[in-house]
């Protein structure tokens, strides 16, 4: 939720990431978002806030949280770029678990995601 932190790691802006879920909430209402749980990134308290906040504005209510991995480490290598998360580790389930807590506060129906 982070739109310096977004651009820092992704080389884009995130609002028009977030635009584009506000129009597409205006739509449907069957639209599940998925979160990536990046230890030290956006796993902080205060993102989870923001996010239920921003969640709850445009009446979403699904969100499934996926655990970082290193699944794609080897691919960045293979095309010469630097893998910036190297140092992190997969969540705990119950690390996850915990974040699903705090997510299922705001109501939302929360999962989640095995890999």
């Amino acid at each position: 939720m982070d739109r310096e932190q977004h651009y820092k790691y992704t080389g884009l802006d995130n609002e028009f990431i977030l635009k584009n879920l506000i129009k597409l909430q205006e739509k449907t209402h069957h639209i599940i978002i998925r979160v990536p749980i990046i230890p030290g990134i956006n796993d902080s308290d205060e993102n989870f806030t923001t996010l239920a906040n921003f969640l709850k504005a445009i009446n979403f209510q699904r969100i499934d949280l996926l655990p970082y991995h290193r699944y794609g480490e080897k691919k960045y290598e293979m095309l010469g770029k630097l893998y910036l998360f190297k140092s992190l580790e997969t969540p705990t389930k119950k690390e996850m678990f915990l974040y699903q807590e705090k997510l299922e506060k705001y109501g939302f129906k929360v999962k989640v995601v095995d890999l």
